[in-house]
């Protein structure tokens, strides 16, 4: 979308875009049904979207000019594979070369730039705006008390991947006053769960896998320009909102027995291995500046790994291994990149405020139910042959996060002049991988229950202010972070018997650095320059 104005005295030039977007994908055996396969049964729900949008609003005239854009992006998902309630899938076959598989996954890529100009003789006025709500349910299940049988493997697995670029900027100049300001803010919500329902019963002579998965990436990059002979005025600010739960689970009082023949299945161990390679490229980020971070003493700085995000593409991968038997996994990862950028000039004031804030609250979970009984069907044994010698369970659940946010504000007037940029992280972050209260389970190697945690954290915010007069210019960046990562296998009557080790781990991994300054200068009469860094975890 595009505005264009011209005018003698006055041009006022806007641009509009709003997609609204609802998408029900499904593939359903449906309650109480019955079905009977000598080969594989595969349900696959499989969405994706592909947004590419471009709002630009541009205005000029003798006297005064207004130009200004808007992006707005409304998404509501749901992704369905399941299983119903009390249904039969090859239930009291002859077992010969079955599997079961179900498959949920939506992948969402948006690519957005808006931009507003006006430039006018006396006024000039420039703003853009992106908006962004997005809701996904993606979601895999085998119904309660339904039975499902396989001679080798069944899984079910749920996966959410999103792949989101915005960047909104701002110019505004003018002959007496200068407006200038640009916003961009993203909502996020997901819930991605792969899970066996309450009183199900999953029998198969290979393996079980119950997987979950979730992975967003945001580029989120705002500015604003203003110039003006009298008055300029820069704003922008970005707002940066994810709710994430990321979940597999075998439900209580059900029954999974997974023998563990033949080739085992790849599953997240949750952990993560994090690698720094390649210059960042590509359009929607912010490109390498050959940005060197130092010590107080002009060191170069190189054992905090997350400032090479600055300059380099950052890959993080969710580790696997093999595994014969059953397992219950739940992975989660984000990476958000915030950068806003404000900056005015002009002959007697010039104000700039650049912010950044970012909300992100996750909730992982890997988990087997209350009363559950896990591989404990000794007659489905005894009819399809033993437990294989490598049978094992694994319950992993992990997460991954990454943030940077860089703010920065300047301004420069002849008489006075005021610059402000604040980066603020707010994050929760929940992991859990249990073994429910009353379960039973049987393993002829290992038993695994595992809760891993990693978070990279790099905020930074700048003000500059320069003036003939007076100068002042402040920054501030935020971390607050409340992390609860656990591992456990609950009370009661549980018994977890295993030929192997059995092995309950939880860990947490935090880095944070934080840098800020501010540099106000006033050769008439003042400079004045603050700074705070606040960090609480």
């Amino acid at each position: 979308a595009s505005g264009l104005a011209v005018g003698g005295t006055a041009g006022v030039g806007v641009a509009a875009a709003i997609n609204t977007i609802e998408n029900v994908t499904r593939a359903a055996i449906g309650d109480d049904v019955r079905t009977q396969a000598r080969g594989a049964t595969i349900l696959t729900a499989a969405a994706s979207e592909d947004l590419a949008n471009f709002a630009v609003g541009a205005a000029g005239a003798g006297s005064a000019a207004v130009g200004g854009a808007a992006l707005v992006n409304v998404m509501n998902n749901q992704t369905t594979a399941r299983i119903g309630e009390r249904a039969r899938v090859n239930h009291g076959d002859l077992l010969g070369n079955q599997s079961v598989s179900l498959s949920a996954s939506d992948s969402t890529t948006l690519f957005d730039v808006v931009g507003g100009g006006g430039g006018g003789g006396s006024v000039g006025v420039g703003a853009s705006s992106d908006v962004g709500v997005l809701s996904k349910q993606t979601q895999a299940s085998i119904g309660a008390a339904a039975q499902v049988d396989a001679a080798r493997n069944v899984s079910l697995q749920a996966s959410s991947h999103e792949d989101l670029r915005v960047t909104s900027i701002g110019l505004g100049v003018g002959g007496s006053a200068g407006l200038a300001g640009s916003a961009a803010a993203m909502s996020l919500t997901t819930d991605t769960r792969a899970r066996v329902d309450d009183d199900a019963e999953v029998r198969a002579k290979g393996n079980v896998l119950v997987a979950a998965t979730g992975d967003s990436s945001l580029d989120l990059i705002t500015g604003s320009a203003a110039g003006s002979g009298s008055a300029a005025v820069g704003a922008a600010a970005g707002v940066v909102v994810f709710d994430k739960t990321t979940q597999a689970a075998i439900g209580s009082h059900a029954a999974v027995t997974a023998l563990g023949q033949g080739a085992g299945l790849n599953a997240a161990t949750g952990a993560f291995h994090v690698a720094y390679g390649n210059a960042i490229s590509g359009d929607g980020r912010v490109a390498d500046a050959q940005f060197v971070a130092t010590d107080a003493n002009g060191a170069a700085v190189t054992d905090r790994s997350v400032f090479a995000a600055l300059t380099k593409e950052r890959a993080a991968d969710a580790l696997q291994s093999q595994v014969n038997g059953l397992a219950v996994t739940a992975t989660n990862q984000d990476s958000i990149k915030s950068t806003t950028v404000s900056g005015a000039g002009s002959g007697a004031a010039a104000i700039t405020l650049g912010a950044n804030v970012a909300t992100v609250s996750t909730d992982t979970q890997a988990t087997i139910g209350n009363d559950t009984q896990i591989n404990q069907d000794t007659g489905f044994a005894a009819g399809n042959g033993a437990a294989a010698a490598a049978q094992s369970v694994r319950v992993a659940a992990g997460n991954e996060q990454f943030h940077v946010g860089i703010a920065g504000a300047a301004s420069v007037a002849g008489a006075a002049a005021v610059g402000a940029g604040t980066d603020v992280f707010v994050g929760h972050n929940a992991v859990l991988a249990q073994v429910g209260g009353n379960a039973q389970l049987q393993a002829a190697r290992n038993v695994d229950v595992l809760a891993r945690g990693h978070e990279e954290l790099l905020g930074i915010g700048a003000g500059l202010a320069a003036s003939g007069s007076v100068g002042v210019a402040g920054s501030v960046a935020v971390v607050s972070l409340n992390n609860s990562t656990q591992a456990r296998i609950a009370g009661g009557t549980t018994a977890v018997n295993a030929g192997g080790n059995v092995q309950v781990h939880a860990s947490d991994d935090t880095s944070r650095d934080m840098v800020t300054g501010a540099a106000g200068i006033g050769l008439g009469v003042a400079g004045v320059g603050a700074s705070v860094g606040v960090t609480s975890i």
